[in-house]
């Protein structure tokens, strides 16, 4: 039974691995804590936050999303702006 139960909580594990604290993406990401409690109390960004059984939770799979996004809007302002030279 061990066994079983053992193998179910890895496979939890790897299925909300990209779920992590407020504290574990502030160290992972080059954003603070503070930055993640600020975006949260604004409403800004806040598909990234998820809460689980009362513990609020970054997801890092639509930070990941939201910094591709950004960066593309990044690169189409330079490229109107002519400057991509």
């Amino acid at each position: 039974m061990e066994n079983v139960n053992a193998s179910a909580l890895e496979i939890a594990a790897d299925k909300y691995k990209h779920l992590v604290t407020i504290r574990e993406a502030a160290e992972i990401l080059p954003f603070s804590e503070k930055t993640f409690r600020n975006w949260r109390a604004e409403g800004k960004y806040g598909r990234i936050f998820v809460r689980v059984f009362g513990k609020v939770m970054v997801d890092l799979s639509e930070v990941d999303l939201i910094i591709e996004v950004e960066k593309k809007k990044t690169v189409s302002e330079i490229m109107r702006l002519g400057l991509d030279d």
